[in-house]
């Protein structure tokens, strides 16, 4: 959706100086990217939108602006047709962080091979799994900054822990989600999105056509 707009935003004071009030600024950021990933492993691909677009000899995109869930419900009446009382819906995950100070990707668990998200600013890191109920699980956060003291100060979630023990938990972290999750990217332009829909069943792309009318 080229509408929506992820761009850094910081407060600034408003032109009047005599207003204590505050306005929003800063970069504009669109999506030039997208993959197709099944986040929550409910047999259904889900939209991922990148910062960077795709381009012949560099890195794949990996600034992940967004993650739109497919959702489907099944009717829990007994005798009623599935066909006829499928619930489906579009989610969207991770706009407000993508909007903030953070950079956001998508990395694999080594152990279960499912995607995950990693999201990271320089002094805090965190992993949350996409689940198909609850949408995003947070399974680790650690974070530095220092005490009223000015000492510093490490944390897991909101526990305070020791030095080492931060360390060794950001070295599990590394260790078990280091690597990007594979899949192919394609560019938001009309030969990318052509070649996207090919990799959608026809059901997703009639759900997914029916949302554009919406």
């Amino acid at each position: 959706d080229k509408t929506k707009d992820f761009g850094k935003k910081q407060a600034v004071d408003v032109a009047d100086p005599e207003s204590s009030e505050k306005t929003l600024t800063g970069e504009e950021v669109f999506p030039k990217s997208f993959a197709l990933i099944d986040m929550d492993q409910d047999g259904y691909k889900d939209l991922v939108l990148y910062k960077e677009a795709v381009e012949e000899g560099k890195e794949e995109p990996k600034s992940v602006l967004s993650v739109i869930l497919y959702q489907e419900k099944l009717p829990e009446q007994k005798g009623s047709s599935v066909a006829q009382n499928k619930e489906r819906s579009l989610a969207a995950l991770l706009e407000e962080e993508a909007n903030g100070a953070y950079q956001v990707e998508l990395r694999k668990n080594n152990l279960t091979g499912e995607p995950v998200v990693y999201r990271h600013n320089g002094n805090s890191d965190s992993i949350f799994r996409v689940t198909k109920n609850a949408g995003l699980e947070q399974i680790f956060s650690l974070s530095t900054g220092a005490n009223a003291n000015g000492d510093p100060e490490y944390r897991s979630f909101s526990d305070s822990i020791s030095q080492s023990l931060y360390q060794s938990e950001l070295l599990t972290l590394k260790n078990q989600y280091g690597e990007s999750y594979p899949g192919k990217r394609f560019n938001l332009d009309e030969a990318g999105i052509t070649e996207g829909l090919k990799n959608f069943t026809k059901e997703e792309l009639s759900f997914y056509s029916s949302q554009e009318d919406a």
